[in-house]
Formats: structure tokens, sequence, C-alpha cells
């Protein structure tokens, strides 16, 4: 679906489950959320991405190498195939390899944005989080 010099990204597809709950079932890789996944929470979440997917032509797409550029190529894709006016991105406020990509990528952040995540209890450690923005 994108692709750049070292990464694929693309539509989920069933082989994906099971890494995906691997990694989901993982603490360290869970460390910027609440709970780690159950096999069926991680499919679960997998099914409302590829829904999602399916109704609005993007998602979180399965990765098949880690790089920037990855991060790159979504924002082309957002803003010259979608026409987005805008494109958001969150996560905790300790989460700096995300944080970094981020801003790499040109997102800045104002901290009047930052917001406490709906999903959570307001005094949960991980309730609040950072938002980057940015425009074509």
């Amino acid at each position: 679906m994108l692709e750049t010099p070292r990464l694929n990204l693309r539509e989920w597809r069933p082989e994906d489950l099971a890494p995906f709950a691997e990694m989901n079932a993982d603490p360290e890789v869970r460390r910027y959320f609440p709970t780690v996944h159950t096999r069926e929470e991680s499919d679960a979440e997998a099914g409302r991405i590829m829904e999602f997917h399916r109704k609005h032509g993007f998602t979180f797409f399965a990765a098949e190498l880690k790089a920037t550029e990855g991060a790159r190529a979504c924002l082309e894709f957002g803003f010259k195939t979608r026409g987005f006016p805008e494109i958001v991105a969150l996560t905790l406020p300790t989460n700096a390899p995300s944080r970094r990509v981020m801003e790499k990528i040109g997102m800045t952040r104002d901290p009047a944005d930052d917001f406490a995540h709906p999903r959570l209890a307001p005094d949960h450690p991980m309730s609040r989080h950072v938002l980057y923005r940015i425009k074509p």
C-alpha cells in the first residue's frame, strides 16, 4: 500500500494476528499502554483496525520494517492521497521514541492540546497524552 526504500506499510492480513498478539502480550512492548492484552483482546483490537480501514481507507498500517520514513510515507498518503487538512499523532509524555519520530517528521506540539485519554480514569498513570500536529 505505502512503500519506502526500507519499509512496507500495508493492510492487515490474518497472518498478522499471532505476531500482533505476541507483541501485545509483552510488557516491554506495551510499556506506553495501560495494560498488556490477552490474545482475545489483541484479536479484537486488530479487528477494529481492519474494520476502520474497510470503512475509511486508512488506519494503523501493518509495518514490515521499522523506520521514520514510514511516518513520512503516512503523512504523504494522508495529505496527497486522502487530502487531509491536518494530521495528528498522540502518545504518552514519557514515550520519547515516538515523540522523536513525530518531531523528526515536522510535527509540533502545543501543550494546550495535551489531554486525558477518554478511555482511562483521570487518575490513571497513563491518562495524560501529548498531541502533535502537522499541516501540509
